[in-house]
């Protein structure tokens, strides 16, 4: 199953708190990235906003969103995200600035080293995801399992 944080179909679910509950947790984050997520997403447009809530929304993770990508910067250092969502087409700054100043803050110390998703407009974009320093990429419009997929990934990969 794919997800932040997946759970067990609510007929196997043991009662929280009870010693079987935290061991049936423990067991499973072994395979997945179960502490609670802070993605820092940074888009300005609504459907990429709607989309991640919907795909990462709920009581597991934190979404911080920033529409203006400056802003996004003194998120990154306030906040601590464990991943940052970065849409290419954000505002005047542009995405790949976003994702270049991102990990030059983590190269300069300035801030922690954040996994960074690129969402891109088109498959011919991945160059300019590398080039940027992006860790992976989605190509819009993306589905809620690619998304909660690559992000998974992302949040193992930095966790280990």
């Amino acid at each position: 199953m794919l997800g932040l944080r997946t759970t067990a179909p609510a007929d196997t679910v043991p009662a929280l708190g009870t010693a079987t509950s935290r061991d049936a947790e423990a067991a499973h984050c072994g395979q997945y990235a179960c502490d609670m997520a802070r993605v820092l997403l940074v888009t300005d447009a609504s459907w990429v906003r709607n989309q991640t809530m919907a795909a990462l929304g709920g009581p597991d993770n934190e979404i911080i969103e920033v529409a203006d990508p400056r802003a996004a910067l003194d998120h990154a250092d306030d906040s601590d995200p464990g991943i940052a969502i970065v849409d290419l087409q954000v505002g005047s700054m542009g995405g790949m600035a976003v994702t270049r100043s991102l990990k030059d803050g983590a190269m300069a110390g300035d801030i922690g080293t954040i996994p960074i998703l690129l969402l891109l407009d088109r498959s011919a974009d991945s160059f300019l995801a590398k080039r940027a320093g992006a860790d992976a990429w989605l190509i819009k419009p993306f589905a809620a399992q690619d998304l909660r997929a690559a992000v998974d990934s992302l949040l193992v990969v930095s966790q280990s």
